[in-house]
């Protein structure tokens, strides 16, 4: 292998990501996780994993091809001038960026409803639904395990969970969710993102997961794996190259399976990676 961490153009890059492991018990129940302290005699989860090899093909030629609508993910060009280090930090970040979104979508509003912060210092926050006792509030290690953020037929549910007073107005009308990632460190080096381009996917390559909260219940989804699928990442990601990931489109069943995944080529002395993920509604 080249000591060369970059990709010559159209590369590819084989690692593990971890799918769902085929089961029949999940013929009778959902796979599902506790997120805090379970029940006393309830198991915290009954999720097994399996790690498959994957093609990861790299996206840094062909950014500009990629679409929401389409594959499920797409990128934006934003300059990131301002550390990201404290709560005030933050929620200037949230403010800011929920109008680059609304201008890039063409939405008429975005609601940033919860955030995570990976590195040493921890930051994480529901706006509307706080975290409780127990529950952590960021998660440092980077999730390498095939999901998205909302089940297909969910995005309702979750508007309603947020906008108990407001949703029988806003679901008159078109609305997403999405997450919008970037790096705060550059470049990525260590665990990037993979993103599978919806065209790929199976009917049933892709199962429902609920995800329990001491305060709500969240429907996610977990994947099985297919090598029909195709998976993307941006090879050495910059923090001004912006991610903005579909999770629900009440008028499409478009949205993203992603995941992180160990690159091949990272090294033990490269930095480890620090991001910040927004998740927001956009309303039309």
């Amino acid at each position: 292998m080249s000591t060369d961490p970059t990709l010559p153009e159209g590369s590819v890059v084989e690692a593990r990501l971890a799918f769902l492991k085929p089961d029949k018990r999940y013929d009778n129940e959902r796979p599902y996780f506790i997120v805090g302290r379970p029940p006393p005699g309830i198991k915290q989860s009954n999720i097994e994993y399996v790690h498959c090899k994957t093609r990861i093909h790299d996206a840094r030629n062909l950014k500009n091809d990629f679409s929401l609508c389409t594959n499920g993910f797409e990128w934006l060009t934003h300059e990131l001038y301002n550390d990201v280090a404290s709560k005030n930090d933050i929620d200037r970040y949230m403010d800011e960026m929920a109008e680059v979104a609304r201008k890039h979508l063409g939405a008429s509003r975005v609601h940033v409803y919860d955030f995570v912060v990976r590195r040493s210092v921890r930051y994480a926050r529901d706006v509307d639904q706080p975290r409780p006792e127990g529950v952590d509030q960021a998660t440092l290690r980077a999730n390498c395990k095939v999901h998205t953020d909302i089940a297909p037929n969910f995005g309702v549910e979750r508007l309603k969970q947020l906008f108990p007073d407001q949703w029988e107005h806003l679901i008159k009308k078109k609305f997403k969710i999405i997450g919008i990632w970037r790096p705060l460190a550059e470049p990525v080096q260590t665990h990037p993102l993979a993103l599978c381009d919806f065209q790929s996917l199976d009917k049933g390559d892709q199962t429902i997961n609920d995800l329990v909260y001491p305060h709500a219940q969240v429907e996610t989804t977990l994947s099985y794996f297919n090598p029909s699928q195709r998976w993307w990442f941006l090879d050495r990601q910059m923090k001004n190259e912006v991610l903005i990931m579909q999770a629900f489109d009440s008028e499409s069943p478009v949205q993203c399976l992603h995941a992180a995944f160990e690159d091949p080529r990272s090294r033990s002395k490269d930095a480890r990676r620090q991001s910040i993920e927004l998740r927001c509604f956009a309303f039309f």
